[in-house]
């Protein structure tokens, strides 16, 4: 992009610019948008909603929490 004028940006100078500041962020800042997003997936219950559409492995060891085998 040799032009400043954000109307002549093409979709892949966004990309690129987006890309460039991902890679500027410093590692905090990566680890706290994680967290941050982790933290927004659970409290809606993505967790909940994935684990009730999970089909058991054939070869994943017995549940043995409260007793069961």
């Amino acid at each position: 992009m040799t032009t400043t004028d954000p109307l002549q940006c093409t979709h892949e100078d966004a990309r690129r610019v987006n890309l460039r500041q991902g890679i500027a962020l410093s590692t905090a800042a990566k680890a706290a948008f994680f967290e941050e997003m982790v933290s927004f997936a659970a409290r809606f219950g993505a967790r909940d909603r994935l684990a009730a559409n999970r089909i058991p492995e054939p070869h994943s060891t017995p549940d043995v929490r409260g007793g069961k085998a």
